[in-house]
């Protein structure tokens, strides 16, 4: 994480209300403070929380905090103890993903599916068992609010991932664009064993390799 350079606190949230759109950007102080907490601890309150619905709500907010020296700090489904979203480095805004939550594509044939980081665990999980398919990896606790993109960043190696983390199912990782750039779609990733046993799947919009459908561990 960068540290804070901003001077105008006031004008740089104006200025990332203006680029994102201010029906994605939270400031007030209940938001706030939820928002200052994981499991376990807490840390000084964001400036603002940048919820964005789109990719382009996401880049353009991101462009406009860091060009105004802020600290952007992003969360998943807010299930983390060991700090992951906590800051302390002055002023930041905190990207809550929880919006960006959808299942982009399913290819049975090459085995991958591709996410948006908020995506939970228990929601690839429900589309893709009517399909005889599930990720290598159950992902972290029961998944119920756990984030794929979230899971991912903490390198989580919980249900399933037998072989290494989580991470290691991801094929590609598509990071937010410039604002003036076009986002670019994920690859295709490797097929991985179809034993329901074995392991590692997604992030910020990832292809990952699915395998057989097995039931899920109670939350």
């Amino acid at each position: 994480m960068m540290a804070t350079l901003v001077k105008d606190d006031t004008g740089a949230i104006d200025a990332l209300k203006a680029a994102a759109g201010a029906d994605a950007v939270l400031t007030d102080a209940a938001t706030c403070d939820f928002f200052a907490h994981d499991v376990y601890a807490s840390s000084a309150p964001p400036l603002a929380v940048l919820r964005p619905a789109t990719v382009d709500q996401l880049s353009r907010g991101v462009a406009s905090a860091t060009a105004h020296g802020l600290a952007i700090v992003p969360r998943g489904g807010g299930m983390s103890y060991t700090g992951g979203y906590l800051y302390s480095g002055g002023g930041f805004v905190l990207v809550d993903t929880s919006a960006l939550d959808a299942i982009v594509d399913i290819n049975p044939t090459d085995m991958t599916v591709t996410v948006e980081a908020g995506c939970t665990w228990a929601k690839l999980h429900d589309v893709l068992k009517p399909l005889g398919l599930r990720a290598p990896s159950w992902g972290t606790l029961s998944g119920l609010r756990a984030a794929i993109g979230g899971g991912m960043s903490q390198n989580g190696t919980f249900w399933g991932a037998r072989s290494g983390s989580v991470v290691d199912s991801v094929a590609t990782a598509e990071t937010a664009p410039a604002a003036d750039a076009p986002a670019t779609p994920g690859l295709t990733g490797d097929l991985l064993p179809p034993s329901a046993t074995d392991a590692p799947v997604t992030a910020p919009r990832a292809d990952e390799p699915v395998a057989p459908a097995a039931p899920a561990p109670n939350p």
